[in-house]
């Protein structure tokens, strides 16, 4: 038991060390961290919460260019999407635009 854990170890630190000498730790924790960002905000809001942020690739745009931290980012990113469909007016304006040719059903 327990046997096999110091090579496994050793081998993520080598992997480690081979990622960071390459300059590709920062990068793939990058990407990593965008996803994660992304996948949030979409199990949180779906695709219609993206799209009152601009959508996925408006979202990623924006988590590439600013140098604050993602998950930073993610919050500013939630608090938007909630202050939209918090806003009656906004909402019902979206709500207009988006679904302009059904009829409601109560």
């Amino acid at each position: 038991m327990n046997t096999g854990i110091e090579p496994l170890l050793d081998h993520i630190d080598r992997h480690r060390r081979f990622l960071a000498e390459a300059g590709l730790l920062d990068t793939l924790r990058s990407c990593h961290h965008s996803a994660w960002v992304m996948r949030l905000l979409k199990d949180e809001f779906g695709t219609f919460g993206l799209g009152l942020v601009g959508g996925m690739a408006a979202v990623i745009e924006r988590l590439n260019q600013h140098c604050t931290p993602q998950f930073e980012e993610y919050e500013h990113l939630r608090q938007r999407v909630l202050s939209r469909f918090q806003s009656d007016k906004q909402f019902s304006q979206l709500t207009k635009k988006e679904h302009s040719d059904e009829q409601a059903t109560v």
